[in-house]
């Protein structure tokens, strides 16, 4: 039997504003790297083991989307983030940049992997 015809990808799926309110304890968050982190989790459904991989240099702010390098099944892959989430997200990078440092997400010049960029 000759195999289907091959169905179209789904694009990836941002969550609502609306559907994120959701999650009261985001908004509430004392600790306001701890908020950037999960909301960078939660508005591009990005894995913690993805988001502590990304560099400043994925970051698309002009598209709204955020590269993920060797993903799940070590894929490479585009996730949307809302419009609304781009100010945080441009603050944050900003921040890093200016302490010159490689990865979105580090702390005392190491990555949350544990190794230096």
């Amino acid at each position: 039997m000759p195999p289907g015809p091959k169905t179209s990808k789904k694009l990836p799926y941002a969550p609502t504003e609306e559907e994120l309110k959701r999650y009261d304890a985001v908004w509430q968050a004392k600790n306001f790297q701890d908020l950037k982190i999960t909301k960078t989790l939660l508005y591009t459904g990005g894995r913690v083991s993805e988001l502590i991989n990304i560099k400043l240099t994925d970051v698309d702010f002009h598209y709204y989307q955020i590269r993920i390098n060797k993903g799940e099944g070590s894929k490479n892959r585009i996730v949307p983030f809302l419009q609304s989430f781009k100010g945080m997200l441009a603050m944050h990078a900003n921040s890093m940049k200016k302490k010159q440092e490689v990865y979105l997400f580090q702390s005392s010049g190491v990555s949350f992997t544990g190794t230096n960029p």
